[in-house]
């Protein structure tokens, strides 16, 4: 079941710093189409967008991390029939009985896409007068944080060589682009779009692969990262 969603990156002869760890967030939430009924002080442009859908904060809400899609519904099940409605000023605005709460289970396990979309492997919404409960249950697959140095293999800037990315100055207060493009590092030189500059290969990187890169010598602090022009291709990688 897992294999379905594994990244085309998880390849075995890949560092094994840069495989992806899977995840699934299991996530529910009350939505309201009319702010004024919301439980917490808001904006006025919320109370000027009246027919928004809009979040509710209340204690109940539910986000939670799973290693796979059976421990991500069991989440959803327990949040689900064993929601305690009865929390004074942060309860749950509908008042459901247990028959209908065990219906509204039954309605998200039937709620699965498939394929996933856009990452999103079961999404339900249900509306009740003002209010509505949204849950969902989405994919997502990272690669670790770790550290080595500049000249290793596993050096994660290798990781984002066919990434578009942005390498900034890490240590200005402002955001300081010192290049942009896709990055080549031919033995320890890295260039970025116009920028190039060689590095002592004993440096210390750390940084997650696919994601970003962050560096320092005596005097510059670096940052290289992923931009947002590779949101589309990582879209198009998930089932």
């Amino acid at each position: 079941m897992m294999g379905k969603f594994r990244k085309k990156q998880d390849e075995p002869n890949l560092p094994k710093e840069w495989h992806r760890t899977t995840a699934f967030d299991a996530y529910m939430a009350w939505f309201t189409n009319d702010p004024e009924k919301r439980y917490s002080e808001e904006s006025q442009e919320h109370l000027e967008h009246k027919g928004w859908w809009v979040h509710l904060p209340v204690v109940n809400a539910l986000d939670g991390i799973a290693d796979s899609q059976v421990q991500a519904l069991q989440i959803i099940k327990n949040g689900m029939l064993n929601w305690k409605l009865e929390r004074g000023r942060d309860r749950a605005p509908v008042q459901l009985s247990s028959q209908e709460l065990k219906a509204l289970w039954e309605r998200f396990r039937s709620a699965k896409l498939d394929p996933p979309r856009d990452g999103v492997v079961y999404s339900l919404f249900e509306v009740y007068g003002d209010f509505a409960l949204k849950a969902e249950i989405d994919f997502t697959s990272f690669s670790r944080e770790f550290s080595t140095t500049f000249g290793s293999a596993n050096n994660p800037i290798r990781s984002l060589e066919q990434k578009h990315c942005r390498l900034l100055d890490n240590l200005s207060e402002e955001e300081v682009i010192l290049g942009e493009g896709y990055p080549r590092l031919e033995g320890n030189r890295l260039t970025v779009g116009e920028w190039t500059e060689e590095f002592d290969p004993s440096l210390e990187v750390w940084g997650s692969a696919y994601s970003e890169a962050m560096w320092e010598t005596e005097d510059e602090g670096y940052w290289l990262i992923a931009t947002y022009k590779n949101n589309q291709e990582e879209v198009e990688e998930q089932p």
